[in-house]
């Protein structure tokens, strides 16, 4: 997928190849192109667990061959690409910190139903609300494809496509120019729809790529209408609260982690907690949609008064995630996760549970452009806890364009309003009880509602549920637990290896010899396997 990525690169640079627009000689960059290399491999923490040595050398010298052919746009595109093979979301070729005027004033935000200029500058305001149609010539399907493959991302995870990263390269003329979107890495054109008419406008850098944070900058935004959103301008703090009397719910949005201007975040927490005591609100809504991240040393006094307050059970902690929560929003959430009873609601994680951050950032010699490498390994959850994600467990599909022009917000909706959502294993447990196709039929029955469309970690729940039972004396319904998991996910060794310790519970030591049997031969390293068939084949 990597390598598909970098040869869209490719491809896309040969079609403003024959005139090549440069500032920097071939030399200069070979000396750019060796230094990123070199230091690359020296300061990430594991720049190879998922790259290859050949494939990183590969990537680089191919570009090296290529170089005399392609423009600095180009070549800038071809080392972002590069950027993207070490394959986490810190570890990445930045541009978007180049100084001057660097940018279109356009925040392009995609949504389910298309492309749309979502905010601008004041001298853009007439193309709010208007849709992109095309990237210079090319229809914007393919013209995001081309973008999104600079964007790097976590293992087995796109949702950094999602994030406010997509928007800044489409915005960027030089990005688009090294991609074949524009001719010329001066100016972007793009064709928009708006009002049953069609229009094309070419426009140039006026920003710098550090203003383009709108909501921060004041910048007039096509969405003026919130229904359910009780904070006036919730994308402008780094976290606030605010009561939703409607609801008898208390929202807390928390877009970045850093305590509010003038307080450090035990002030901010020790105000939460009294308005908490001073208040009788029923539930707690905490919004992590729009947070990429921060200093995850100020989450602790974050976490601790959310997890001792008396919102801390099932049915009155929500916690709202999607793919731009991401870092120390991911390390927020995975603690949340641990340490509370929270409901998490909206869309996937943009970042694995466990994962490579902390980036430190160098500069090459001559572009100047920087490079940032993950020098940290985060892990707040088990070692064998590989899910790629912080999956919801109340799906709740991103909302369209249309929708959120007229104020809607779903996620927000549902966390404020629902009742509690019954829990899987509430359901299981009294199935299983009364036998094994009552507790398949239950099992299937939560799976295919939408709601409950990411499956991922159940197979974990159901065994740690079927642990539970097993303790508790249900023996027979802790096996009936573990059969329908190993029925639905009959390629996990674990789970056979669960069965096979349930069967022995029953005394049916030919069913639990052939569980082990089965685990073994999916996983042949499992020594706990090994050792229970050969006491079951060779009993003392």
């Amino acid at each position: 997928m990597r390598v598909l990525a970098l040869g869209l690169c490719l491809l896309a640079s040969s079609l403003f190849a024959q005139t090549p627009g440069r500032h920097l000689t071939d030399a200069q960059w070979r000396e750019d192109l060796q230094f990123m290399h070199r230091t690359m491999v020296a300061d990430h923490k594991n720049i190879y667990h998922s790259v290859t040595p050949q494939q990183l050398d590969q990537a680089f010298t191919a570009l090296d061959h290529d170089l005399p052919m392609l423009s600095d746009a180009q070549i800038t595109v071809r080392l972002m690409a590069i950027g993207t093979l070490v394959n986490d979301g810190h570890s990445r070729v930045d541009v978007d910190s180049r100084p001057g005027r660097t940018h279109i004033g356009l925040v392009l935000v995609d949504y389910p139903d298309g492309l749309f200029v979502r905010e601008a500058t004041p001298e853009n305001k007439a193309l709010l609300g208007a849709r992109v149609e095309r990237i210079g010539t090319v229809p914007v399907d393919e013209a995001l494809a081309r973008v999104r493959s600079l964007i790097s991302c976590e293992p087995g995870n796109k949702g950094r496509q999602q994030s406010a990263l997509l928007s800044m390269l489409l915005a960027d003329p030089l990005v688009l120019n090294g991609l074949g979107l524009s001719s010329s890495p001066d100016e972007a054109t793009y064709t928009l729809s708006q009002n049953g008419h069609t229009s094309t406008v070419t426009l140039k850098p006026s920003v710098n790529g550090n203003d383009m944070h709108p909501s921060r900058s004041g910048w007039p935004s096509a969405i003026t209408r919130r229904v359910d959103q009780p904070l006036a301008n919730p994308w402008t703090e780094n976290i606030a609260f605010a009561e939703v009397p409607a609801a008898h719910a208390l929202y807390l949005q928390f877009n970045s982690v850093y305590p509010p201007p003038g307080k450090t975040m035990d002030q901010f927490a020790a105000g939460l907690e009294e308005f908490i005591t001073k208040h009788k609100d029923d539930r707690l809504v905490v919004d992590l949609r729009r947070n990429g991240g921060g200093d995850n040393t100020n989450l602790r006094p974050l976490l601790i008064a959310i997890a001792r307050s008396r919102f801390n059970h099932r049915g009155h902690l929500y916690v709202l995630i999607g793919p731009v929560t991401f870092s120390a929003a991911q390390n927020f959430t995975s603690r949340l996760e641990t340490a509370t009873e929270a409901i998490f609601v909206g869309q996937p994680t943009g970042s694995n549970v466990n994962f490579y951050g902390d980036p430190i950032a160098f500069d090459l010699p001559n572009s100047h452009l920087t490079v940032k490498m993950s020098r940290l390994w985060w892990q707040d959850k088990d070692p064998t806890d590989t899910r790629t994600a912080t999956f919801p467990e109340i799906a709740i599909p991103l909302d369209t364009f249309a929708d959120v022009l007229a104020g809607k917000d779903a996620a927000l909706h549902y966390t404020l309003y629902a009742p509690a959502p019954p829990r899987l294993e509430d359901l299981i447990t009294p199935a299983a009880e009364q036998g094994h196709d009552q507790a398949l039929a239950a099992l299937k029955a939560y799976t295919a509602d939408p709601l409950h469309r990411y499956t991922e970690g159940f197979e974990d729940r159901l065994n740690n549920l079927a642990s539970q039972l097993a303790n508790a004396g249900k023996t027979q319904a802790a096996v009936t637990v573990v059969q329908i998991n190993a029925e639905t996910h009959p390629t996990s060794w674990q789970t056979f290896d669960y069965l096979g310790e349930g069967y022995l519970l029953l005394h049916d030591n030919s069913r639990a010899l052939a569980a082990y049997q089965r685990s073994l031969v999916l996983n042949p390293s499992n020594v706990h396997a090994k050792q229970q068939i050969d006491q079951l084949q060779h009993p003392h």
